[in-house]
């Protein structure tokens, strides 16, 4: 599931955003493509600021959560789930 919009809500502690009032959840090691730094979920979070416009990949779970697995934060910053 492609979801695309603008950031309403950074929660860098509880590893999640909210766009277009839809939370998407950070979990595990990610990768930051430009740089190829390796990034916690938090960090990897606290990289995106509210009103910036994301695209977010993501996998719905088995109980209706939506997990980030690739964002592109305004067409600079690439984000890939390495774990």
């Amino acid at each position: 599931m492609n979801i695309t919009g603008k950031v309403v809500a950074v929660n860098a502690e509880a590893r999640y955003v909210v766009v277009d009032n839809k939370t998407i959840y950070f979990r595990g090691t990610w990768l930051d493509v430009h740089t190829n730094k390796t990034l916690t979920d938090a960090e990897a979070v606290g990289l995106i600021r509210p009103g910036e416009t994301i695209i977010a990949v993501c996998k719905v779970t088995g109980s209706g959560r939506l997990m980030a697995e690739k964002i592109i934060v305004n067409d600079t910053l690439v984000l890939e789930k390495s774990e």
